[in-house]
């Protein structure tokens, strides 16, 4: 089942990106799409040109972090879109579909109750905010808007490690727990089935 799990989380993925990416494609939508790719632009270039000589050092540089802290900036918008984006889908297409999204229907796969009854929507919307770090990306929005540059790094630099913790944490409880739950799912009380 880890594998169906693993393709289902793939598909659905690569769905909400490929969604949010069409959205922020909408002047409307995304009006400051220019300074977002700008900055974004700019933060790739040292990135690629770091690892292209095998020096990760830049990671640490004080004009990379500024650079980096500018595009959180610039992405308040494309943050507030993809938390939008994320909510309908995981919770309430999921709801609408019965426990299922495009890549769990296609897998044969659905969230239930732990009970195997059918899941509720408060229990998709702790599942949804641990498992896909949407906690952090609204903490993020809220951080960004409230410290110095300097302070919200540091405290970004923390969430990103809890949030990789609780990411890696949950897919090895996934692969080891003999009920396949992870920290997602047990915080939520769902498991995933067979359809």
């Amino acid at each position: 089942m880890f594998l169906r799990r693993f393709v289902s989380y793939i598909i659905d993925i690569l769905f909400v990106s490929l969604l949010t990416g069409l959205l922020l494609q909408i002047r409307v939508l995304n009006p400051n799409y220019d300074n977002y790719y700008e900055a974004n632009s700019k933060v790739m270039e040292i990135y690629e040109q770091g690892v292209k000589n095998k020096n990760y050092d830049f990671m640490k540089s004080s004009e990379y972090n500024h650079l980096n802290y500018e595009l959180k900036k610039e992405s308040l918008i494309p943050s507030i879109i993809e938390i939008i984006v994320f909510i309908s889908y995981f919770i309430g297409f999921q709801i609408w579909n019965k426990g299922q999204t495009l890549g769990k229907k296609l897998v044969r796969l659905k969230v239930v109750d732990q009970k195997d009854n059918e899941v509720k929507w408060y229990q998709l919307f702790i599942r949804t905010f641990i498992l896909y770090n949407i906690y952090a990306g609204i903490v993020g929005i809220v951080l960004i808007n409230i410290f110095s540059e300097r302070d919200f790094i540091k405290i970004d630099n923390y969430l990103s490690l809890i949030s990789s913790f609780v990411f890696y944490a949950s897919a090895i409880m996934i692969i080891l727990r003999k009920d396949g739950r992870g920290i997602p799912d047990i915080l939520a009380k769902t498991k995933i089935t067979s359809e």
